[in-house]
Formats: structure tokens, sequence, C-alpha cells
């Protein structure tokens, strides 16, 4: 078997000590067929958990990390069971690390926002790429193939910052192109964007109004109808549910 095959592409490789059991075994998530993923929470920046991982004192590791920009750390082989979750799973007593991929999300720190766009993207397209390597499908499902580390374990993490609906929305639309996934979502954000617009018009319309303010008002009444403008745009390039779309951006007129 080749080193290279449980490593993800775009990663890039940081090996870290900590995995398998006993320690340093090597292809035991391959050899007892994967079962689905751990969410973690990083609290922080990707070369603090390297560091942290690459300590051995320190007992703990993860397969992969998925950063706020650019390319993810990669830091067990995908074969090899990380030390993740330290845990059991309800109802059916099986070890976590030893059926599970732990992903870490970057980010997090001092306030745990959510996962944003590209690590959502990076996210489906690691699922995807591993599903096609374990031969593994995603059932897609909280709590039986997708799981947070607190559900098994003691902790707060991964603190309400992973995206779930778009997550599984984005593994149960494989037949969708990753394309036409992201059109969905470059619309549903202008949607807000021209909202906020709208939002900050409306609140400047209770005031009185002085000339700036009114410049104001004018000029987010402005931005939001460009916005709306190009979500209709997108729409029509895509073809992508336009009744459903539509009725959405004409709830902002």
């Amino acid at each position: 078997m080749s080193t290279e095959m449980g490593r993800y592409p775009p990663a890039l490789w940081k090996p870290v000590p900590s995995f398998g059991y006993p320690e340093a075994t090597r292809g035991q998530l391959r050899a007892n067929g994967p079962k689905g993923a751990f969410f973690h929470d990083a609290q922080g920046w990707a070369h603090g958990a390297l560091a942290r991982f690459q300590n051995p004192a320190n007992q703990g590791s993860a397969h992969i990390i998925i950063n706020l920009a650019g390319p993810p750390h990669q830091f067990i082989d995908f074969d090899d069971a990380a030390w993740h979750a330290g845990g059991y799973i309800p109802g059916l007593g099986t070890f976590a690390n030893l059926f599970h991929w732990g992903f870490e999300f970057e980010g997090g720190y001092p306030t745990p926002e959510p996962i944003n766009d590209h690590q959502v993207d990076v996210a489906l397209d690691l699922c995807r790429w591993l599903a096609t390597e374990y031969a593994f499908k995603w059932p897609a499902v909280r709590r039986v193939d997708l799981w947070e580390h607190r559900e098994v374990y003691p902790t707060s993490c991964p603190s309400d910052r992973i995206r779930w609906p778009d997550i599984i929305a984005g593994l149960k639309g494989d037949a969708m192109t990753t394309q036409d996934w992201r059109a969905r979502r470059h619309i549903s954000g202008l949607l807000r964007q021209a909202a906020g617009h709208l939002h900050v018009a409306a609140g400047l319309a209770d005031v009185a109004w002085s000339q700036d303010e009114y410049l104001s008002l004018r000029d987010h009444i402005l931005l939001a109808e460009g916005t709306l403008t190009h979500a209709r745009q997108v729409l029509r390039d895509t073809g992508l549910g336009p009744e459903t779309a539509h009725t959405k951006i004409d709830t902002f007129k």
C-alpha cells in the first residue's frame, strides 16, 4: 500500500506522533472500516494546533485541520486512528477513534464564530474525497456519521461552530455539482446582504433626516437594489430553483 494513499492531496503534510492503538499502529481505521467523522473546534490557529499535537506529552491529535483560508494541514494519515475523540459511541460501545476521522477547524478564539464558507467548501471536498478513497457513503445524519466531540466526551467542543445545515445539505446534494452548490450559497449570501442594507435603511427612516442621513438612506437602498440585481443575475446564470429563489428575492421589495 502506498504511504500516500491516506493523504488528502490538497493538504500540507505536517505529521505528528500520536496515533494508533497500541501507539504507532498503522492502518487500523482503514482496516476497521470508517463510520464517519468527528468535528472539532481548534480554539485558535493552525500553528497552535500543530505545536500541541507535535508534543507527545499532550497525547492528542486529529487527522486534519481545515484553515480559515488556504490549504488544510494534515497531521495523521487517514488510514490510521488519530487520538481526537477519546470516547465511546453511545448505544454501540465502540471506541470512536478506531472508526472515525477527526476534523479540526481553525478559529473559534476568542469568540466561537461559525466556520466560514471556505471551511465548509473544504470540508465537503474532503468528505467527497474520503468517500471515494475509502468506498464510504456518507449517510449525512447527525450522530450516525457526523459527530461533535462533546457528544462522546465531557467538553464544549466544537462550541456550536459547525454549520451543520450546510454540511448535511452539501453531502446529501452530491448529485448537485459543486459549482451549483456554491451558486446557491452565493445567492443566499447576497439576500442576507441586501436584507442588512434594508435593515439599516429602515432604521434611518425612523429618525429625523439630516442631509447626511438622507444620503446614507439613499445609499443603502441603492446598495440593496444592486445586491438584489446581482442575485437575480446569478439565478439566471445558474438556472437554480427560479420559483423559490424569486420568492425569496421578492420578500425584500
